[in-house]
């Protein structure tokens, strides 16, 4: 599902390295086998050199290579686009960017297109898909808890895309626990979330299951979406943000997998054990467990003997994706909001989706 964009001359660096100095990158790549773009150097001849880096990493280990070839004009199109920061350019919202340029210029990119775009002469440490995940554990009612220990602003960039997976997101529990509580919550993730800049649109998708809103509370699937919309306005970012709502009950396919309450992102996974409207300003509202997983914050420089988390990212997008495909097909108007609006499923937009 993670893909990297890179070039030879890098990938080379990494399959030669004596000094240990790429092994995060090395071992990133061997054990994710991420779908690999590489633009190969002009006198590159791919497919006669078995000795190649970028052939022997394919087929080592069974690694899909796109090569890319150098124009007529000695510039390969695609990372020229995106070192210019030209518009529209990056159409993959799971994109790793490793290039040989400072680490300004790296910022630069990854601010303007909410992707990981990481200075191969930086420390491999330094790239937010290595850092380590944090985990909390709450009490129902304990106090001074909230979002912020489990999403610091400065942990939780780069990103333009996320999706809330959480039937009763917006349904009432008990001690007066109600929608709008999942409201209040929603918008505490987002201003925590989205980036004070991006020079793209910000796609959200929350998925959860109409069914079992509290109808004598007012709450409607048309409600809760008009509410998330304007929580637009209260976020007040500089940038266009896409907000998109689906309901999936019991009698869609795939209803199981949307068992598991987690907030999806292009690069991390927060899950929690009972309910993502886990807080009030004050104090939490259940007791649970509460995660946040970067791609590679386990299985490469930390926790070696875990999974790798974006395995986990990838199949849960999958299952979304799948979901979201069985309602297209679906007899009926499906639940679904654009902005605050109810349209049909097809016009969804998600960067995830379509």
């Amino acid at each position: 599902m993670l893909s990297i964009y890179t070039t030879e001359n890098i990938v080379t660096s990494i399959f030669q390295d004596s000094d240990n100095r790429y092994d995060a990158w090395y071992d990133f790549i061997t054990k994710l086998r991420p779908t690999m773009n590489v633009l190969l150097n002009e006198d590159t001849d791919y497919e006669e050199n078995d000795y190649n880096p970028v052939y022997m990493f394919e087929k080592d280990y069974d690694i899909d290579i796109e090569p890319e070839f150098l124009d007529e004009v000695g510039e390969n199109a695609y990372l020229s686009l995106v070192m210019s920061l030209a518009p529209d350019v990056i159409n993959d919202p799971h994109a790793i960017f490793l290039l040989d340029i400072d680490e300004s210029q790296a910022k630069i990119i990854s601010e303007k297109y909410g992707v990981i775009c990481h200075s191969f002469n930086s420390s491999p440490s330094s790239n937010p898909i290595f850092q380590e995940g944090i985990e909390k554990n709450v009490e129902k009612k304990e106090k001074g808890r909230g979002w912020h220990e489990l999403l610091p602003v400065d942990a939780v960039s780069p990103s333009n895309s996320l999706v809330f997976v959480d039937r009763y997101l917006f349904s009432k529990d008990s001690d007066g626990i109600t929608g709008q509580d999942g409201i209040n919550n929603a918008y505490e993730v987002l201003n925590r979330i989205l980036p004070a800049k991006l020079g793209v649109d910000y796609h959200i998708l929350f998925v959860f299951d109409a069914s079992t809103l509290s109808i004598h509370s007012g709450d409607t699937f048309e409600n809760i979406a008009k509410q998330l919309n304007k929580l637009v306005v209260r976020l007040a970012r500089p940038y266009n943000i896409i907000m998109e709502s689906v309901s999936i009950d019991h009698n869609d396919m795939n209803y199981d997998e949307t068992h598991n309450r987690r907030i999806l992102s292009n690069y991390f996974i927060v899950r929690v054990d009972r309910s993502l409207k886990a807080f009030r300003p004050t104090h939490s509202l259940y007791s649970q467990s509460m995660f946040l997983d970067w791609g590679a914050s386990k299985g490469i420089i930390h926790s070696k003997r875990s999974d790798v988390p974006a395995k986990a990212l990838g199949k849960y997008i999958k299952e979304v994706k799948i979901a979201i495909g069985q309602l297209k097909k679906s007899v009926g108007q499906v639940p679904f909001a654009k902005n605050g609006e109810i349209l049909p499923i097809k016009d969804i937009s998600h960067r995830f989706i379509c």
